[in-house]
Protein backbone atom coordinates (compact mmCIF):
# COMPACT_ATOMS: atom_id res chain seq x y z
CA UNK A 1 0.00 0.00 0.00
CA UNK A 2 1.40 3.38 -1.00
CA UNK A 3 0.68 5.19 2.24
CA UNK A 4 -1.24 8.47 2.12
CA UNK A 5 1.71 10.38 3.50
CA UNK A 6 3.80 9.58 0.40
CA UNK A 7 1.29 9.03 -2.35
CA UNK A 8 0.89 12.58 -3.58
CA UNK A 9 4.52 13.33 -4.29
CA UNK A 10 5.42 9.78 -5.26
CA UNK A 11 8.41 9.22 -7.51
CA UNK A 12 6.28 6.74 -9.41
CA UNK A 13 4.94 7.63 -12.85
CA UNK A 14 3.11 5.79 -15.58
CA UNK A 15 4.50 4.79 -18.93
CA UNK A 16 3.77 6.82 -22.00
CA UNK A 17 0.18 7.88 -22.52
CA UNK A 18 0.86 7.32 -26.23
CA UNK A 19 0.04 3.66 -25.59
CA UNK A 20 -3.16 4.61 -23.74
CA UNK A 21 -2.04 3.29 -20.36
CA UNK A 22 -4.33 4.75 -17.72
CA UNK A 23 -3.24 7.53 -15.40
CA UNK A 24 -3.93 6.10 -11.97
CA UNK A 25 -5.65 8.52 -9.64
CA UNK A 26 -4.56 9.37 -6.11
CA UNK A 27 -7.65 7.50 -4.89
CA UNK A 28 -6.45 4.33 -6.62
CA UNK A 29 -2.87 4.75 -5.40
CA UNK A 30 -4.12 5.06 -1.82
CA UNK A 31 -6.03 1.72 -1.97
CA UNK A 32 -9.40 3.48 -2.11
CA UNK A 33 -12.40 2.89 -4.35
CA UNK A 34 -15.30 4.97 -5.66
CA UNK A 35 -15.78 8.74 -5.42
CA UNK A 36 -13.85 9.50 -2.26
CA UNK A 37 -14.26 13.03 -0.87
CA UNK A 38 -12.23 12.99 2.35
CA UNK A 39 -10.14 10.54 4.38
CA UNK A 40 -8.90 10.73 7.94
CA UNK A 41 -6.22 8.11 8.56
CA UNK A 42 -4.50 7.22 11.83
CA UNK A 43 -1.43 5.00 11.46
CA UNK A 44 0.19 3.41 14.50
CA UNK A 45 3.73 2.03 14.10
CA UNK A 46 4.83 -1.00 16.10
CA UNK A 47 8.48 -1.31 15.02
CA UNK A 48 11.36 -2.29 17.28
CA UNK A 49 13.47 0.71 16.22
CA UNK A 50 10.81 3.32 16.86
CA UNK A 51 7.18 3.78 17.75
CA UNK A 52 4.97 6.49 16.37
CA UNK A 53 1.63 7.78 15.13
CA UNK A 54 0.73 9.57 11.90
CA UNK A 55 -2.58 11.39 11.54
CA UNK A 56 -3.46 12.36 7.95
CA UNK A 57 -6.35 14.51 6.71
CA UNK A 58 -6.84 14.38 2.96
CA UNK A 59 -9.35 15.85 0.48
CA UNK A 60 -9.93 14.65 -3.10
CA UNK A 61 -11.72 16.22 -6.05
CA UNK A 62 -14.41 14.35 -7.97
CA UNK A 63 -11.83 13.08 -10.47
CA UNK A 64 -9.97 11.25 -7.71
CA UNK A 65 -6.98 13.54 -7.25
CA UNK A 66 -5.79 15.21 -4.07
CA UNK A 67 -6.61 18.87 -3.56
CA UNK A 68 -4.90 19.20 -0.19
CA UNK A 69 -3.65 17.05 2.68
CA UNK A 70 -1.92 17.38 6.02
CA UNK A 71 0.00 14.73 7.97
CA UNK A 72 1.00 15.22 11.60
CA UNK A 73 3.77 12.84 12.65
CA UNK A 74 5.01 11.72 16.05
CA UNK A 75 8.09 9.50 16.41
CA UNK A 76 9.44 8.04 19.64
CA UNK A 77 13.13 7.03 19.55
CA UNK A 78 14.19 5.78 22.96
CA UNK A 79 13.78 8.96 25.05
CA UNK A 80 13.45 11.34 22.11
CA UNK A 81 10.18 12.57 20.59
CA UNK A 82 10.18 14.02 17.06
CA UNK A 83 7.22 15.97 15.69
CA UNK A 84 6.65 17.33 12.20
CA UNK A 85 3.83 18.42 9.89
CA UNK A 86 3.66 17.70 6.13
CA UNK A 87 1.25 19.70 3.97
CA UNK A 88 0.31 19.12 0.31
CA UNK A 89 -1.44 21.66 -1.91
CA UNK A 90 -2.30 20.84 -5.54
CA UNK A 91 -2.72 23.48 -8.23
CA UNK A 92 -4.00 21.60 -11.27
CA UNK A 93 -4.34 24.70 -13.43
CA UNK A 94 -0.59 25.24 -13.12
CA UNK A 95 -0.03 21.45 -13.28
CA UNK A 96 1.90 21.12 -10.05
CA UNK A 97 1.67 19.66 -6.53
CA UNK A 98 3.62 21.23 -3.65
CA UNK A 99 4.53 19.26 -0.52
CA UNK A 100 5.94 21.31 2.36
CA UNK A 101 7.34 19.87 5.60
CA UNK A 102 7.31 22.03 8.74
CA UNK A 103 8.57 21.55 12.26
CA UNK A 104 6.20 22.08 15.19
CA UNK A 105 7.15 25.77 15.36
CA UNK A 106 6.00 26.31 11.79
CA UNK A 107 9.50 26.57 10.30
CA UNK A 108 9.82 25.15 6.79
CA UNK A 109 12.19 22.16 6.68
CA UNK A 110 11.72 20.83 3.18
CA UNK A 111 9.66 21.47 0.06
CA UNK A 112 8.98 19.22 -2.92
CA UNK A 113 7.41 20.51 -6.11
CA UNK A 114 6.06 18.02 -8.64
CA UNK A 115 5.32 19.30 -12.14
CA UNK A 116 3.17 17.34 -14.59
CA UNK A 117 2.43 17.46 -18.29
CA UNK A 118 -1.00 18.23 -19.73
CA UNK A 119 -2.04 14.58 -19.27
CA UNK A 120 -1.14 14.58 -15.59
CA UNK A 121 2.06 12.52 -15.83
CA UNK A 122 5.01 13.71 -13.68
CA UNK A 123 7.85 15.26 -15.65
CA UNK A 124 9.92 16.94 -12.93
CA UNK A 125 10.29 16.90 -9.13
CA UNK A 126 12.30 19.57 -7.34
CA UNK A 127 13.37 19.05 -3.71
CA UNK A 128 14.43 22.04 -1.62
CA UNK A 129 16.00 21.46 1.81
CA UNK A 130 16.18 24.34 4.31
CA UNK A 131 15.28 26.72 1.46
CA UNK A 132 18.78 26.44 -0.04
CA UNK A 133 19.84 22.97 -1.15
CA UNK A 134 18.04 22.01 -4.37
CA UNK A 135 17.88 18.78 -6.33
CA UNK A 136 15.79 18.24 -9.47
CA UNK A 137 14.68 14.88 -10.82
CA UNK A 138 13.54 14.44 -14.42
CA UNK A 139 11.24 11.73 -15.84
CA UNK A 140 11.97 10.12 -19.21
CA UNK A 141 9.24 7.90 -20.68
CA UNK A 142 9.84 4.92 -22.95
CA UNK A 143 6.63 4.26 -24.92
CA UNK A 144 7.84 0.86 -26.12
CA UNK A 145 8.82 -0.82 -22.86
CA UNK A 146 6.30 0.78 -20.49
CA UNK A 147 9.14 2.05 -18.31
CA UNK A 148 10.35 5.31 -16.82
CA UNK A 149 13.90 6.49 -16.18
CA UNK A 150 14.49 9.13 -13.50
CA UNK A 151 17.69 11.21 -13.52
CA UNK A 152 18.91 14.02 -11.28
CA UNK A 153 20.91 17.21 -11.72
CA UNK A 154 22.73 16.77 -8.41
CA UNK A 155 26.46 17.50 -8.64
CA UNK A 156 27.16 15.43 -5.54
CA UNK A 157 25.58 12.17 -6.68
CA UNK A 158 24.56 10.77 -10.05
CA UNK A 159 21.21 9.10 -9.41
CA UNK A 160 19.10 7.03 -11.77
CA UNK A 161 15.83 5.24 -11.08
CA UNK A 162 14.18 2.69 -13.38
CA UNK A 163 10.45 1.98 -12.98
CA UNK A 164 8.30 -0.65 -14.71
CA UNK A 165 4.49 -0.99 -14.83
CA UNK A 166 1.74 -3.37 -15.85
CA UNK A 167 -1.01 -2.53 -18.36
CA UNK A 168 -3.23 -1.23 -15.53
CA UNK A 169 -0.61 1.38 -14.66
CA UNK A 170 0.42 -0.35 -11.43
CA UNK A 171 4.04 -0.17 -10.35
CA UNK A 172 5.82 -3.53 -10.69
CA UNK A 173 9.48 -2.79 -9.98
CA UNK A 174 11.73 0.08 -8.86
CA UNK A 175 15.50 0.00 -9.25
CA UNK A 176 17.95 2.61 -7.97
CA UNK A 177 21.41 3.20 -9.42
CA UNK A 178 24.12 5.49 -8.01
CA UNK A 179 26.95 7.04 -10.02
CA UNK A 180 28.20 4.70 -12.76
CA UNK A 181 27.30 1.39 -11.10
CA UNK A 182 26.05 -1.24 -13.55
CA UNK A 183 23.97 -3.05 -10.94
CA UNK A 184 21.27 -1.39 -8.83
CA UNK A 185 21.92 -0.64 -5.17
CA UNK A 186 18.36 -1.67 -4.37
CA UNK A 187 15.22 -3.08 -5.97
CA UNK A 188 11.56 -3.09 -4.94
CA UNK A 189 9.05 -5.55 -6.45
CA UNK A 190 5.27 -5.32 -6.03
CA UNK A 191 2.38 -7.77 -6.39
CA UNK A 192 -1.34 -7.03 -6.09
CA UNK A 193 -4.48 -8.82 -4.88
CA UNK A 194 -7.71 -9.34 -6.81
CA UNK A 195 -8.95 -5.87 -5.91
CA UNK A 196 -5.79 -4.34 -7.37
CA UNK A 197 -4.43 -3.33 -3.96
CA UNK A 198 -0.84 -4.00 -2.98
CA UNK A 199 -0.50 -7.46 -1.44
CA UNK A 200 3.26 -7.98 -1.19
CA UNK A 201 6.40 -5.88 -1.47
CA UNK A 202 9.91 -7.35 -1.70
CA UNK A 203 12.72 -4.96 -0.79
CA UNK A 204 16.19 -6.07 -1.92
CA UNK A 205 19.39 -4.19 -1.06
CA UNK A 206 22.65 -4.99 -2.87
CA UNK A 207 24.99 -2.24 -1.69
CA UNK A 208 26.79 -1.74 0.63
CA UNK A 209 25.39 -4.99 2.09
CA UNK A 210 22.95 -7.55 0.74
CA UNK A 211 19.58 -7.73 2.43
CA UNK A 212 16.07 -8.89 1.53
CA UNK A 213 12.80 -7.99 3.25
CA UNK A 214 9.31 -9.25 2.49
CA UNK A 215 6.37 -7.06 3.44
CA UNK A 216 2.73 -8.17 3.21
CA UNK A 217 -0.53 -6.25 3.54
CA UNK A 218 -3.89 -7.30 4.92
CA UNK A 219 -7.06 -5.28 4.50
CA UNK A 220 -10.51 -4.78 5.93
CA UNK A 221 -12.83 -3.23 3.36
CA UNK A 222 -15.84 -0.95 3.67
CA UNK A 223 -19.06 -1.30 1.64
CA UNK A 224 -17.52 0.67 -1.27
CA UNK A 225 -14.53 -1.66 -1.49
CA UNK A 226 -12.02 0.81 -0.06
CA UNK A 227 -9.37 -0.23 2.44
CA UNK A 228 -10.81 0.94 5.77
CA UNK A 229 -8.07 -0.84 7.71
CA UNK A 230 -4.54 -1.73 6.56
CA UNK A 231 -1.99 -3.86 8.38
CA UNK A 232 1.60 -4.21 7.22
CA UNK A 233 3.69 -7.22 8.29
CA UNK A 234 7.32 -8.16 7.89
CA UNK A 235 7.33 -11.94 7.90
CA UNK A 236 4.67 -12.41 10.63
CA UNK A 237 5.56 -9.32 12.68
CA UNK A 238 3.07 -6.44 12.63
CA UNK A 239 4.78 -3.18 11.58
CA UNK A 240 1.87 -0.76 11.47
CA UNK A 241 -1.91 -0.50 11.44
CA UNK A 242 -3.88 2.20 9.62
CA UNK A 243 -7.49 2.96 10.52
CA UNK A 244 -9.47 5.13 8.12
CA UNK A 245 -12.63 7.18 8.23
CA UNK A 246 -13.72 7.58 4.60
CA UNK A 247 -16.29 10.07 3.30
CA UNK A 248 -17.74 9.80 -0.23
CA UNK A 249 -19.38 12.23 -2.63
Amino acid sequence: MKELIFTFISLGALCSYAQNFPLRTDVQEAELNGKVKRVTEITTYEGNVFRGVDTTFCSFNEKGFVTESETRSLRFFHQDTIRKIIKNVADYKKRRVVMTTYDTKGKEIEKKIKKTNEKGFPIEVEMIHNKTKRIKMFYHYDPKSCAVTITTDSKETSFKGLLSYDTEGRLLTEETYIDEQVRPINKLSYTYNRKGFEEKRVVETFFPNKDKRKLTYRYRYDTEGSAAQIKQYEEETLIYTSERKIEYY
